[in-house]
């Protein structure tokens, strides 16, 4: 049985809404990081584009305008009202969802978002069941202790480069779960909008994102045609966070 942070019948919690500039620093500092050739997802699903954010950092003038954007969506988050509730002043950890084969992405601001926020992060491997927490500084000092015992009982954040059935953030969830740690609530900066969302829900993780197909249509024609949004699926994911951990 999937033990979940809320009880049934939660609702996710709203948080502020970008501002048109917001969206269109985001959506300059992004458009690199869609390429438009075939990928595998998944369990062998076939994708018509992909979201690097690795292409991105090679060269944008927009990451540091990025970074604060990411930084106050984060804490957005943290801040909502039932978030709080269950967080109580502890700082939430934030969990970086690390795929085999997958590029760096979202993890390359890790050590930039401790910083920041001061709060404590952790690499998790879904598919190896491994979690790594070397060369932290989320509580002022220079590292944590590779042992992740200090994870049980701590809220988490996940957090990816983009949601597609949101199986990779399931899994991520799962592993956390293993090391005591419930997982309130996921952050990706693009949402591909097939479905993560609601699949999501099935196991009680709420899922944000700083982007979506529908947030750069008028922004970006030209980039907006280009992105094929494919079919919804919804699955229930208590099997997947079970096996994973």
């Amino acid at each position: 049985m999937t033990e979940k942070p809320f009880a049934s019948g939660f609702e996710k919690p709203e948080i502020p809404q970008l501002s048109a500039a917001d969206i269109q620093s985001v959506v300059d500092f992004c458009k690199p990081a869609f390429g438009f050739s075939e990928w595998v997802a998944l369990r062998g699903a076939q994708k018509p584009y992909y979201f690097n954010l690795d292409k991105v950092y090679a060269h944008s003038q927009y990451t540091a305008r990025f970074h604060d954007i990411f930084i106050e969506f984060i804490k957005d988050i943290a801040k909502a009202e039932k978030f709080r509730f269950l967080l109580k002043e502890i700082p939430p950890v934030l969990g970086f969802v690390c795929l085999d084969g997958a590029p760096a992405g979202i993890v390359q601001v890790r050590g930039l978002l401790s910083e920041r926020l001061g709060w404590p992060t952790v690499l998790v491997f879904p598919e190896k069941r491994l979690l790594r927490a070397r060369v932290i500084p989320g509580d002022g000092s220079k590292s944590f202790p590779e042992s992740v015992a200090w994870l049980s009982g701590r809220y988490s954040l996940l957090l990816s480069d983009a949601a597609t059935t949101g199986e990779s953030i399931a899994s991520a969830a799962g592993a956390l779960r293993a090391f005591g740690s419930k997982v309130f609530g996921a952050a990706v900066v693009y949402n591909r909008d097939e479905g993560a969302d609601i699949s999501l829900a099935t196991v009680n993780i709420p899922l944000y994102s700083l982007l979506g197909p529908t947030d750069i249509k008028g922004i970006d024609d030209e980039l907006s045609e280009r992105i094929q949004v494919g079919d919804k699926e919804t699955r229930d994911f208590a099997f997947v966070m079970a096996e994973a951990g």
